[in-house]
């Protein structure tokens, strides 16, 4: 705030700096120095229920200009404010692949693989294993496919407590 309990202008605001009134002008010290526009945000501004794709991408706080759909801060920049719309977590989860189809197979993938249902990662004897799982579909289930020898450091870690 500046002093005198006023908030500080929009310049000064944005730009993070202290923002000090001079008796008789209307513009703050700094907004005169640099001969820019010194307006302050009406008592009472309201934030945007949500953030325009602008202050989203540069993180700031958005908020309503009062002057149409465009929030302040477009205003100011003169240019369009546009929201994105945001369709959630869920959406995200449709694009995501499991870490355990990525990993590279040294025999032909089985019809279950292929698929993409494969078990969780098991050890055998030092050796990491992909099983696929009977999907209850086909009726049969394939042979549990190497992938890589464990680590020797990694072994110590799986390997049972006596």
């Amino acid at each position: 705030m500046a002093p005198g309990g006023k908030a500080a202008c929009t310049g000064c605001s944005r730009r993070k700096l202290k923002c000090e009134d001079v008796l008789g002008q209307e513009a703050c010290k700094e907004c005169a120095a640099k001969e820019r526009p010194c307006a302050r945000p009406a008592p009472g501004r309201k934030r945007c229920k949500k953030a325009c794709a602008l202050c989203k991408r540069d993180k700031l706080r958005c908020e309503e200009s009062g002057q149409g759909p465009a929030c302040s801060r477009c205003v100011d920049l003169n240019v369009d404010c546009s929201f994105v719309v945001d369709e959630g977590p869920a959406a995200n989860q449709a694009h995501t692949v499991p870490c355990a189809s990525t990993v590279p197979s040294s025999s032909a993938p089985t019809d279950d693989e292929q698929n993409g249902v494969l078990s969780p990662v098991a050890t055998l004897s030092g050796d990491v294993y992909l099983a696929a799982v009977d999907d209850g579909m086909t009726g049969s289930t394939s042979a549990s496919t190497p992938v890589s020898p464990l680590s020797p450091w990694l072994a110590k870690i799986l390997a049972p407590s006596p």
